[in-house]
């Protein structure tokens, strides 16, 4: 199924006829800038008809957010769409970003979901893609990573990234929340790294370090609870976060992709309870 869904995202792109506009970075990331009702930089499917999409100030930082209501016009639901660009073609960009991060906050109704999705092209064609897709209530802010795939080891020109809720249902009134879109790092799954119960907290030295541009991370839990493992850089920033669940007691393996990080030392934090522990690393290319 992700594999339908990434080609399906490069299809598109393939056909994609328009220039993306000049900027660097995410344009108008965390959504504090509005114009006439829409978010600068960025396309909507709000009409004179109906206006799914909205600046709210229930926001993660700043002084606002975006948010998407699937709306009923006349007889049929009209769900929220975003596009990055004014023209919503994307924007341009001269690095392979591994992931793509944001918060969000997500009040399905029936069968309805949540989907960001971002790709990649060179000359206007597909060199790599991602996606998340969210059927469950948030109701907090919640970190979501889409990792990208590439096709191809071109660097890319241009991304295009897109937010809508998806549904068949006829009911209006599933919401999104969506703020603070960054370029980081990717994440992986994680996993049991044996079925002994551990005794204490414990949070290993990554193998192999200095790495490049992976490495594995150990952990242990001793009893039930909510864990959370992040990633900074020196300035104390968080660049990733490779866990943040209810996980049993046991001992738990996860490799962090360090591709998107340039050489140089950053740190790792475990959060299990009343436990924390940091240990550093290095990234070197």
């Amino acid at each position: 199924m992700r594999r339908s869904v990434l080609c399906s995202i490069l299809g598109f792109l393939l056909i994609a006829a328009a220039s993306p506009e000049g900027y660097a970075q995410i344009p108008n990331s965390g959504f504090e800038s509005w114009t006439a009702g829409n978010p600068d930089l960025w396309l909507t499917n709000n009409t004179i008809l109906w206006v799914p999409v909205t600046q709210t100030i229930n926001a993660r930082s700043g002084s606002s957010a975006v948010a998407g209501t699937a709306v009923l016009y006349d007889t049929f639901v009209v769900r929220p769409l975003i596009t990055a660009g004014t023209s919503g073609t994307g924007f341009p960009v001269s690095t392979r970003p591994a992931a793509l991060h944001g918060w969000y906050k997500f009040v399905p109704v029936g069968a309805d979901n949540l989907v960001i999705s971002v790709a990649l092209t060179k000359a206007r064609s597909g060199v790599g893609a991602g996606a998340a897709t969210f059927a469950a209530a948030q109701t907090a802010f919640t970190e979501f990573v889409a990792n990208i795939h590439y096709a191809t080891a071109d660097v890319p020109d241009s991304c295009l990234i897109t937010i809508s809720i998806t549904g068949s249902g006829t009911q209006p009134g599933s919401l999104f929340v969506m703020d603070d879109l960054a370029f980081g790092a990717a994440t992986t799954s994680v996993e049991a790294a044996g079925s002994v119960v551990p005794r204490v907290y414990e949070l290993s030295q990554n193998f192999p370090n200095p790495f490049n541009p992976s490495t594995l991370i150990q952990y242990a839990i001793p009893r039930s609870g909510r864990v959370r493992l992040t990633v900074f850089d020196i300035l104390g920033r968080e660049i990733a976060t490779l866990v943040d669940a209810e996980q049993a007691a046991g001992t738990y393996r996860v490799r962090f992709d360090g591709s998107s990080l340039s050489s140089g030392s950053y740190f790792y934090r475990l959060q299990a309870g009343e436990y924390t522990q940091t240990r550093k690393f290095s990234m070197i290319r």
